[in-house]
């Protein structure tokens, strides 16, 4: 039995070494990764808190994204997790909730993650703002980005701190 089955595991074998040695051996795309940190902006109960990321970037550009926001104890509020590209913004948009601490305001901060393949014309925007549906207004918070034809790197984003990072070059 041993006899009839060795040349079907030496072949197995023999694939599995092809198909893990190609992966070490394939060219890796490096990848970008962005992450905009705000600092805590207070909100008030009944209102929404709206962030949104934009691209301007070339046409084809696109970004996975993923959006959290946390309250003033660290607490993960809301998610939202999308694919950017142009005219397809990814937004999180949430009804401020009471806290335990406050039945009229609460604090809020925004985690953008961007993690694109370098070299993909991607110039992304962040907006953090704070909707009144009473009185039909958007108060914004934070909103950054950088010039889309500066050849400067650094984002403009007071308020925020920005991580920008290449991966696997």
């Amino acid at each position: 039995m041993f006899r009839r089955s060795l040349p079907g595991l030496c072949a197995l074998l023999a694939t599995c070494l092809v198909v893990v040695g190609a992966g070490p051996l394939a060219a890796q795309t490096p990848t970008r990764q962005i992450t905009f940190q705000t600092a805590l902006e207070t909100f008030f109960v009944g209102h929404t808190a709206l962030v949104t990321v934009a691209e301007i970037g070339a046409a084809g550009a696109s970004s996975n994204v993923r959006i959290d926001l946390f309250d003033d104890h660290d607490v993960r509020v809301g998610t939202a997790v999308g694919v950017l590209g142009r005219a397809a913004p990814v937004r999180l948009e949430l009804v401020v909730p009471a806290s335990s601490t406050s039945s009229q305001r609460r604090q809020l901060r925004a985690s953008v993650t961007l993690t694109q393949p370098d070299g993909n014309g991607s110039i992304p925007t962040f907006t953090f703002e704070e909707l009144d549906i009473n009185d039909l207004r958007a108060i914004p918070k934070i909103s950054c980005g950088k010039p889309q034809h500066s050849q400067d790197p650094v984002f403009d984003c007071p308020g925020a701190v920005i991580t920008d990072l290449i991966l696997g070059s």
